[in-house]
């Protein structure tokens, strides 16, 4: 009966941490900073000046899967520069 419930208690550990690594990529890369700068022929440009609020060396690599997927289902936010459909 342990065996059991020790098996039970894996399978509900494993099947929550995706739900945990997505939350925490929400909670770090809500809304990406940008830095707006005006050019000579008077249009505003945006870039990217941070992508995470904290440790961005090491979370730019832990969350690159959910990055490329958020770039595809948020383009206007990742690159505001660019004209979607």
């Amino acid at each position: 009966m342990k065996e059991v419930r020790a098996l039970i208690f894996v399978v509900v550990a494993i099947l929550l941490l995706p739900t945990v690594y997505v939350a925490s990529y929400l909670a770090l890369a809500a809304k990406p900073s940008r830095s707006f700068r005006r050019l000579p022929t008077g249009e505003c440009t945006a870039r990217m000046t941070s992508r995470y609020r904290y440790g961005e060396p090491i979370t730019k690599k832990i969350y690159w899967p959910l990055e490329q997927i958020d770039r595809a289902l948020r383009p206007k936010v990742w690159n505001p520069n660019e004209s979607t459909g």
